[in-house]
């Protein structure tokens, strides 16, 4: 395992707005505090989703929408600002989200209309910095593709995915 010390500067709570993009009103609070980088953790409701499962063997994301409401059972995840470009930050989110008949749907959060939602978000004063990799990144959409291939995180050679270094 690879540690390093982070500093919090400082903690945020927030309320979502209903009927906005989950992970963009994730990513405007990371903005507002003002944020190097950031962790977070969130419950409440959406009306809508999308969610990714990576496939071990095949190395890739498979994108599944469910245009249902579900409860925010746990979602946590973390922020930090594309390369290039200080204006987009990236959050990176995962979510358990609970049906009406009591099963679930778990995995990559690519986006979600909020319902409800309320937020704690740590910051650090600390960028989570990440190196670009000779290993390929993961091909899934392009707008992923453009964030991971932001020469800011780098590829681990046993899963294909980008993590933190």
């Amino acid at each position: 395992m690879e540690i390093r010390s982070v500093q919090s500067v400082g903690e945020y709570v927030g309320t979502m707005k209903p009927g906005e993009d989950w992970r963009a009103e994730l990513e405007a609070m990371y903005a507002a505090a003002d944020a190097d980088a950031a962790w977070f953790t969130a419950i409440g409701g959406v009306t809508d989703a999308e969610v990714s499962f990576y496939d071990q063997t095949t190395c890739s994301y498979g994108p599944t929408k469910f245009d249902e409401p579900m409860e925010v059972a746990a979602c946590t995840g973390n922020v930090a600002q594309i390369a290039g470009d200080e204006s987009a930050p990236y959050a990176h989110t995962h979510a358990v989200l609970a049906r009406s008949d009591g099963s679930i749907v778990a995995g990559h959060l690519n986006a979600a209309t909020v319902f409800v939602g309320e937020v704690y978000m740590r910051v650090f004063d600390t960028e989570f910095t990440r190196e670009a990799a000779e290993t390929p990144v993961l091909q899934t959409d392009e707008s992923w593709d453009e964030r991971v291939n932001d020469g800011e995180r780098e590829t681990d050679p046993v899963t294909g995915l980008q993590l933190w270094r």
